[in-house]
């Protein structure tokens, strides 16, 4: 016996794949036609004794004129269902298109999960690419946009995000290239204000701190470092609020020497001076 693989359509575009037999030797016969969708008929073919129900795209009908030559053998079958799926799985694409745009990675990693064959999804692409309904260009230039606009990531973040959908590394960079780098200094300067209104450190360690989370958020060394050489934040208005806080919290619990020790120590991973915290101690305690 022989096998071929029979491509179904459901409402919502999933393929489902089920095996039917089809006897060797003699040609099949459809013998009704039956519109289902739009633009999908369900066909009947007879097989000797048997009967097979097919959905079947109406592009794909006239192409192989089923109209009028009804008779087919087993490879033109075959040939039928494989330009089935490949219109399938275009129309699915085009469903997942038409929510947002989408990176080539995205669609091939979408269309696997409905096992469509890697045949079938190249062709689906090439296809969507020659109509322009998928462009990288475009979604690079649209995902930078949208990231100036409604984060604050710096450039290599943006950058990360876009080699992890699968967008080549010169098409990023020439986009980023067109950026005004003043932008991302904003950003920067953005970021440095608010954690400067919630700072409990000292100079050296919000600094370091700063410098950390940047980096994470994707903005350049060099560009870091001159912003951070830039600003200057008077620790000593800091260190007497924070001191006063720790002070009062520790003073509920503890007396005396362990107090004072304790208050240290606290003080000190803060990034202030022993010399700071010892004045401090002598000038009220």
């Amino acid at each position: 016996m022989d096998y071929t693989q029979s491509i179904y359509l459901k409402s919502d575009l999933k393929v489902t794949f089920s095996y039917v037999k089809i006897h060797s030797g003699g040609l099949m016969e459809i013998v009704n036609f039956k519109k289902t969708k739009a633009n999908i008929y369900e066909i009947t073919i007879k097989d000797g004794t048997s009967k097979m129900q097919y959905e079947i795209y109406d592009d794909i009908i006239l192409k192989n004129d089923l109209l009028i030559d009804k008779k087919l053998t087993k490879t033109k079958l075959n040939n039928i269902l494989k330009e089935n799926e490949i219109i399938t799985c275009y129309y699915e694409a085009l469903k997942y298109l038409s929510r947002k745009m989408r990176t080539k990675k995205e669609i091939r990693t979408f269309l696997k999960r409905k096992d469509y064959s890697d045949y079938s999804i190249e062709k689906s692409i090439d296809r969507l690419v020659k109509e322009g309904y998928l462009d990288e260009l475009k979604y690079v230039s649209s995902y930078i946009n949208d990231s100036l606009i409604l984060t604050l990531d710096g450039p290599l973040k943006i950058k990360s995000s876009l080699l992890n959908l699968g967008i080549k590394e010169k098409t990023i960079d020439d986009e980023l290239s067109k950026i005004d780098t003043s932008i991302f200094k904003e950003k920067l300067i953005k970021i440095i204000e608010k954690k400067k209104k919630t700072n409990k450190y000292s100079n050296i360690i919000f600094k370091a701190k700063l410098k950390s989370y940047l980096t994470m958020n994707g903005y350049e060394d060099d560009m870091i470092m001159s912003m951070l050489d830039s600003i200057h934040i008077d620790s000593s208005e800091i260190f007497e609020k924070e001191a006063n806080k720790i002070w009062n919290v520790l003073s509920k619990k503890y007396q005396n020497k362990e107090l004072k020790v304790r208050f240290k120590n606290k003080m000190y991973t803060k990034g202030f001076s022993i010399d700071e915290i010892n004045k401090y101690i002598d000038k009220y305690y």
